[in-house]
C-alpha cells in the first residue's frame, strides 16, 4: 500500500512540474507602443507588458499573413509568446476597417 502511494505520489509531483511546458501564453490587449524590435502591450487589468519581436514573428489579420509595419499603437490585438515568456510567435490584428 505504501509502494502505491509513493508511486501516485512522485507521478503527481512530476506531471505538476512540467504540466506547464510546451505551450504558448496568449495575451489580449492594446498596443501601447511599438520600437524596433520590442512592444508593449497593455492588458484589460491594465498591466503593461513588453515583448520582443523576432524576424520569425508572424503576423496576420483575418487569417491573411500582412507585415510588421502593419503592428501600431493603438490596435487591440491578441499576442501569442513563446514559453520564455518575452519573445512573441504571432500577433493577430484586428480587422482593417474600410
Amino acid at each position: 500500500m505504501r509502494r502505491i502511494a509513493a508511486v501516485i505520489i512522485a507521478t503527481l509531483v512530476a506531471t505538476s512540474l512540467f504540466a506547464h511546458g510546451g505551450h504558448t501564453h496568449n495575451y489580449l490587449g492594446t498596443v501601447k507602443a511599438v520600437d524596433g524590435w520590442h512592444m508593449i502591450l497593455k492588458t484589460e487589468d491594465a498591466k503593461e507588458h513588453e515583448f520582443e519581436l523576432t524576424r520569425e514573428t508572424r503576423y496576420t489579420r483575418n487569417g491573411d499573413s500582412v507585415s510588421k509595419g502593419a503592428l501600431k499603437a493603438g490596435l487591440r490585438v491578441s499576442v501569442y509568446v513563446a514559453d520564455d515568456g518575452k519573445t512573441v510567435t504571432r500577433v493577430l490584428l484586428p480587422a482593417k476597417i474600410n
